[in-house]
């Protein structure tokens, strides 16, 4: 999952459900880290 379509999700998710934005930022940038760390290798 590209950048633009975990933006996508979390703008449709934040839409769906105003809380999912906060309750979930903690675990979009863990995606965002974990992305990187294989990049990375």
């Amino acid at each position: 999952m590209n950048d633009e379509e975990l933006n996508l999700e979390l703008h449709t998710n934040t839409m769906l459900n105003p809380d999912f934005g906060m309750n979930d930022g903690g675990f979009i940038m863990h995606v965002k880290d974990y992305q990187s760390a294989i990049e990375e290798q």
